[in-house]
């Protein structure tokens, strides 16, 4: 506390003495108020009366002057540095105000005023960045508004003076106090620490500092202050505009810019004029200062003793210009003492940027180790758009252990313009956690605390550049694959459609940059979303990338702090506070809460920051703080309202119980569904549903492949009616069918030595011959037509799933043809063109079978295919549903039906089933049923207010974002809903399509 009140002392004590010049503006502007008069009087010091003309010239040119230095001023103090500049303008003042004392002409003292004008205009710059570099946050506002009292002492010191002292007097005083501001300049005021860390002279910078903050030696305070000075000087150089036009599905993850990023550091004219806050704050400051001078204050100063000569003449106009002055003191002093009593508005208040240097200010002020994260998205839906954000993180390190494990409380930091409510208390309550936190010993692992600017992008970014991850690996989750690969081929398209990027960079889309300083390994991550400090329950987040779940001890183990700390909880319908008597109505509650945690899920997106920790094996979970306006919570009203001290408290116990864990959770269940808070059901419960419908395919598959095989074995029989007539009683019959062709020559090359040196043929031998050559040969056009078959059968099916990875690979494409050739925007190109992609697969996709083979279609080969696709969508249900359960029931609950129903259709079939299949195939195409079902669902909900047209029309352009988030998402998280739909559901679809549009012959009857 000694250390705190002498710093802040020091830093009063040297505003002061920078702010003298501000004194000495003062009582030079309002100067010719008494000393025009003396000029003018019989007894002028110059010897001679001055004229009307010279008189308002001395008057106004200290005003003309400083409009021209202003402009340099900023540079000046950058190349030279702020106690530089400040000396040489108090030397330009002495030298002025010592011509001014020895004049013997007009021209002198006009010269002599405008000489002291520049040196007024320049420290004024000056001033201002001087004593904001050097004062701490919590006098920086008193400081300022110094400048603005010691003007008002000063004109009324001038007014004071030139009512009782002479002309001469008044300039040996003004000479007098120059060189004490200068004395008091080398003695006692040190060069701007944000200058010396500028220049790259951080020694320097570091004693400036400690100076300043009253430390006799350097501190943890004064190296965390020097660390953000350092981060801060680093931005600045590397600040540039950032572009408000940004897509409609991306305004709550990204901040557009559309140019490329530059190399070179970006001047500060530049920066004034292209941002728009800069171009608001300069717009606003050159207003006030317009309004200040036309207001006529300067002009009632300056000629204060004319005006009230004429406007009062029976009082001194000297002590009406002493009135005038006391009366500037007096607002002054109002305007020093209150600055810091009233809260004023925040300086990030209307800005969609995240508060960096706020953040960074309050996390070093309580001693955290704090830092930025930058990174950038080159999105790859656009024409080239850049998008940046910066994230603020604070490391707690824990005082006994090394940093080898980790725990994580983060906040996304949400702007004005979102349509979700503010996350300021939550940001809040995390900086509060960590005030209280910090001065505890008994935190065995570190705390990070994060700040995520654009939702989950900044803290998808965080999660890669702290694991280590680079922007120039290829993922298939972060890329979507390459459909064409550089090198590969030496088809290179770009050779016929020159300036069109066919294959892209092969990078990740997101560059997650990299951390300044990491911690350990990360066991446990909660997230905070608090729109307010008092809220009425808290809403627990599970739901995470692609369907997973943390592990159920940290669930658990949140529900039932909560209830400890006092603060009602839910859970999608699940509310702590609501306990049914009525069995019946408990049930129906669980069961709409299990169908809320499964629409969730379904998608794959997360639905808060916790999500994406998931998948880096890190457990985590959203807090979020409702009241009575969110959702139709029962009995809300009556809720007693939780306050920041219960959330703390709560906070608290929950890290406390991570920090006690000696090893990640692994005891629990990481597969489960939740019917209440208190409630859950294991996998080994809801998982046989999906198995049984998985196992009725596999069944159909087996039936299908028992059921050719004896087709086969009867269509052979019935093709060799001379075996069983060669076949003489006692004699083996020639084992055909299972020798392989080997051991047909083999014994053909017997027959014919037995036929050469055999002198006379044994009875029925010849035809024993010609029956042996007649079935080998048989044998091989039947293998030959086998193979042939089953070289068909995999060349379709092949090219058909290698027609599912190009269109996964489709979207880049689709939007740089409609942007270049439509100037659609992307979610209608790549809407449109996957569309268009559907089209030409349900009208060519049935012709393929055909197109790779001669004759015509057999009823095994598209038993065959059945079989394959069978067990193909079977296997995708049951790996879906081990990752993500309702992802998998709900594709097992389409797809079951119509793929056990589909089968060969044959010619002699009745019409009405075979159209029957065909409709029912037809419906479940992807892309189809999506758009079918945003429509049927928009006409429900809207088509009473709007119309059907109209409500169709909502129904479609929600199908066209719902396409463009999933790829979007697929490409920047790793989602691979879109992925999985594309390659591996779309082909399962177009082969089930060509199945029930293809008619054969029906296989042959069995003989015997």
């Amino acid at each position: 506390m000694c250390a705190m009140m002498k710093g802040k002392l020091i830093q009063y004590a040297c505003t002061v003495v920078l702010t003298i010049p501000c004194f000495q503006a003062a009582f030079t502007f309002v100067w010719p108020s008494y000393a025009i008069p003396a000029l003018q009087s019989d007894r002028s010091p110059l010897g001679y009366k001055i004229s009307e003309r010279e008189a308002g010239l001395i008057s106004s040119c200290t005003m003309l002057s400083p409009m021209i230095v202003t402009m340099f001023a900023g540079t000046l103090a950058d190349v030279f540095g702020r106690k530089k500049i400040s000396v040489a303008c108090g030397f330009i003042i002495l030298s002025s105000w010592i011509l001014v004392l020895t004049a013997k002409s007009a021209s002198q003292i006009l010269i002599a005023r405008l000489i002291c004008g520049l040196a007024f205009g320049c420290n004024i710059i000056v001033v201002i960045m001087y004593i904001g570099e050097l004062c701490q946050t919590s006098t920086r506002a008193t400081a300022t508004v110094i400048i603005t009292f010691l003007f008002s002492i000063g004109a009324l010191a001038s007014y004071s003076l030139g009512w009782v002292c002479s002309y001469e007097t008044v300039c040996y005083f003004c000479i007098t106090l120059s060189v004490i501001y200068i004395i008091f300049m080398f003695a006692l005021v040190k060069e701007s620490p944000v200058f010396l860390v500028g220049k790259g002279r951080e020694k320097e910078a570091l004693h400036c500092l400690a100076f300043y903050r009253g430390a006799s030696v350097v501190t943890e305070h004064v190296l965390g202050e020097l660390s953000y000075m350092r981060s801060q000087h680093n931005q600045n150089k590397q600040n540039h505009p950032i572009e408000e036009n940004v897509p409609q599905y991306e305004t709550e993850k990204l901040t557009e810019e559309k140019t490329s990023l530059p190399q070179e550091e970006t001047s500060a004219w530049k920066l004034l004029f292209a941002s728009t806050s800069s171009r608001r704050a300069l717009i606003s400051m050159v207003s006030i200062m317009v309004l200040t001078v036309y207001m006529g204050m300067v002009s009632v100063q300056v000629y204060a003793a004319q005006l009230f000569t004429k406007m009062a003449p029976n009082i001194s106009p000297d002590l009406c210009s002493v009135i005038l002055a006391l009366v500037l003191v007096a607002s002054s002093c109002v305007g020093t003492f209150t600055m810091d009593l009233f809260k004023r508005r925040e300086k990030y208040y209307d800005t969609e940027k995240i508060p960096v240097p706020w953040l960074v200010a309050k996390m070093s002020q309580l001693h955290l180790e704090v830092y930025t994260h930058n990174y950038t998205l080159n999105y790859p839906l656009g024409q080239g758009q850049i998008y940046k954000g910066t994230n603020v993180y604070g490391i707690l390190r824990a005082a006994r252990t090394p940093s080898l494990e980790a725990l994580v409380v983060s906040a996304p930091f949400r702007p004005l313009s979102s349509h979700q409510k503010s996350t300021a208390a939550g940001i809040a309550l995390m900086l509060a956690f960590a005030e209280f936190a910090r001065p505890q010993k008994y935190w065995a692992k570190d705390i990070i605390f994060l700040v995520t600017e654009h939702e989950q992008l900044g803290m998808q970014a965080w999660l890669e550049a702290y694991h280590g991850l680079q922007s120039d690996s290829e993922t298939f989750y972060t890329t979507l694959g390459s459909f064409w690969k550089p090198g590969s081929f030496g088809l290179d398209l770009t050779n016929f459609f020159p300036g069109f990027d066919w294959l892209g960079s092969h990078k990740k889309c997101l560059n997650p940059g990299q951390l300044k300083a990491r911690s350990g390994a990360i066991q446990a991550a909660i997230n905070l979303e608090f729109h307010s400090p008092k809220i009425k329950y808290v809403e627990v987040k599970v739901e995470g990338l692609n369907g997973q779940l943390p592990n159920l001890d940290l669930v658990n183990l949140v529900h039932k702090l909560c209830v400890k700390s006092g603060i009602h909880h839910s859970y999608k319908n699940s509310y702590s506070w609501v306990r049914n008597r009525n069995k019946v109505d408990d049930w129906v509650n669980n069961i709409w809460t299990m169908v809320g945690m499964v629409s969730t899920q379904l998608a794959g997106v997360p639905n808060g920051n916790h999500g994406l920790f998931h998948r880096f094996g890190i457990e985590a979970v959203t807090l979020e703080g409702r009241d009575s306006s969110d959702g139709p919570a029962p009995r809300v009203h009556s809720l007693s309202a939780a306050n920041f001290h219960r959330l703390g408290l709560a906070l608290e116990t929950v890290l406390r119980s991570l920090n006690n864990l000696l090893e990640a959770f692994h005891q629990s269940y990481f597969f489960y569904m939740l019917p209440a808070t208190d409630r859950f059901v294991s996998i080994g419960q809801y998982m046989p549903s999906l198995c049984l419908m998985c196992a009725a395919m596999l069944l159909r598959a087996l039936a299908l492949w028992v059921g050719v095989q004896p087709t086969q074995e009867r269509s052979s029989q019935a093709e060799d009616p001379v075996d069983s007539e060669a076949k003489e009683p006692g004699e083996r019959p020639p084992e055909r069918l299972s020798e392989s062709s080997n051991q047909r020559v083999h014994n053909r090359k017997t027959i014919k030595e037995k036929h050469s040196d055999s002198e006379s043929e044994i009875p029925g031998e010849q035809d024993v011959k010609e029956v042996v050559q007649s079935s080998d040969e048989r044998v091989a056009n039947s293998q030959t037509q086998l193979n042939f078959s089953m070289v068909n059968v995999g060349a379709n099916y092949l090219l058909v799933h290698v027609l599912g990875y190009a269109a996964m690979n489709s979207p880049v494409l689709f939007t740089q043809l409609g942007a270049k050739y439509f100037s659609l925007p992307s979610e209608v190109s790549v809407y449109y063109g996957l569309c268009v992609t559907s089209a030409v697969l349900v009208v060519a996709a049935p012709a393929l079978p055909r197109l790779l083979r001669r004759g015509a279609l057999t009823h095994e080969e598209l038993t065959l295919v059945n079989i394959l696709v069978l067990i193909e969508l079977s296997t995708l249900c049951l790996a879906l549903g081990m990752h993500n359960f309702p992802l998998g029931l709900a594709v097992a609950a389409l797809y079951t039906p119509v793929a056990l129903l589909s089968g060969v259709v044959v010619r002699e079939r009745g019409w009405i089933s075979v159209w029957l299949q065909r409709a029912a195939c037809a419906v479940l195409q992807p892309l189809g049923a999506l758009t079918a079902a945003m429509c049927v669902y928009s006409v429900a909900v809207y088509g009473g207010a709007e119309g059907a047209a109209a409500a169709a029309g909502r129904g479609r352009d929600a199908a066209m974002q719902a396409v463009m988030f999933a790829v979007a998402d697929s490409l920047i998280y790793g989602n691979w809903v879109f992925n999985v739909a594309a390659s591996v559901l779309l082909p399962v679809w177009v082969v089930l399509w060509q199945i029930v549009c293809n008619s054969v012959e029906g296989p042959p009857p069995a003989r015997r």
